[in-house]
């Protein structure tokens, strides 16, 4: 247990005191994008979310253990602040790095496509635990072309999105 999360367990072992105290999603939020905007190159930059995601989990986990957070709807609320910041982060990555190929998504009548990403299930609910996966639908508003030098349609924009999307979050056993 100590090997694998040696990166994770080291800064909550040098900082016990940080335990005390749940973070915001705005603390989440500020954390995340910086480890982000520090790093050089798109795979420093997930290899950078998905390290703030893994160490800020097993903080909560720690925080649980320790009985700091005493309620399992405190322990949901952490989950899944820091599940929609780090699937925030990571559609920003992924939107920035196809749009800069392939320009902005637009629907048939030329006005920028749209798109939502609804959170299912459990993070839908609100309600994450130790084992729980997050369940996502991506929709978007409809037919068209991107506007960059690569042009390509509103469809295939969107199915190489959620396709990178899936791909930039990574999941520890």
């Amino acid at each position: 247990f100590l090997r694998m999360q040696h990166d994770n367990l080291m800064p909550v072992v040098r900082d016990v005191d940080a335990l005390g105290g749940a973070k915001s999603r705005h603390q989440l939020m500020d954390e995340i994008s910086a480890g982000i905007r520090d790093a050089n190159g798109t795979s420093s930059k997930l290899n950078a979310l998905n390290a703030f995601k893994d160490r800020e989990m097993f903080r909560i986990d720690m925080r649980h253990i320790q009985g700091v957070i005493t309620g399992l709807r405190q322990f949901s609320a952490e989950l899944s602040d820091l599940a929609e910041v780090v699937v925030c982060a990571a559609y920003e990555l992924c939107w920035s790095e196809l749009q800069a190929h392939h320009g902005q998504p637009l629907l048939e009548n030329g006005k920028p496509c749209s798109l939502s990403v609804c959170a299912l299930g459990k993070l839908g609910g609100r309600e994450l635990g130790f084992a729980s996966d997050i369940e996502l639908l991506f929709v978007y508003a409809g037919n068209g072309k991107t506007s960059g030098a690569e042009m390509i349609s509103t469809p295939e924009f969107y199915e190489h999105f959620v396709r990178n999307f899936v791909e930039t979050i990574h999941a520890k056993r």
